[in-house]
Formats: C-alpha cells, sequence, structure tokens
C-alpha cells in the first residue's frame, strides 16, 4: 500500500515494525486501505511504556518535516548511532 503523507514509506514501516516488536500488535488498524491511511496520518506517538530512547527512536522517524527525520543527513548510520 503506497501512503503518501510527507513521510516517508520506509519510515512509517520501520516505526510499524519497531512497534509490533514492542507491543506484539500493530499500531494501524482498520478494515479497508482508506480507513487505515487515515489512521497512519494521524497516529500520535505517546511515551506511556516506552523508554526515553524508544519514544525518541520512533518520534524522530515520524518527523513530517524530511530534513528532521532520523536517517535524514547519514541514512542508516544515524539509524546505528541512535542510543535505543
Amino acid at each position: 500500500m503506497k501512503v503518501t503523507l510527507g513521510v516517508s514509506n520506509r519510515h512509517v514501516h520501520l516505526t510499524e515494525e519497531t512497534y509490533e516488536l514492542l507491543f506484539g500488535d500493530k499500531p494501524y488498524k482498520g478494515k479497508n486501505r482508506e480507513e487505515i491511511k487515515e489512521r497512519v496520518k494521524d497516529f500520535k506517538l505517546y511515551k506511556n511504556n516506552l523508554s526515553h530512547e524508544v519514544f525518541d527512536f520512533m518520534n524522530r522517524l515520524l518527523q513530517k518535516e524530511p530534513n528532521k527525520r532520523l536517517g535524514f543527513l547519514s541514512g542508516v548510520s544515524d539509524l546505528k548511532q541512535h542510543s535505543w
């Protein structure tokens, strides 16, 4: 499914995978593509039950402005060097 929301699909997917690993469930649920697309767009990450490092990692992946996203400057090496 292609979602164009100002956040690249790779960043959305990596955040989703991280969420699933931590909580054992998908962060975006819906009955159809349009509903899921809206949930991705409106997704709010809450710090509840997340360490500061995990919250920062996921939140920085979801930044709307590309130049503020984790990985913008140095790609994968930024992700690898993150404290989480």
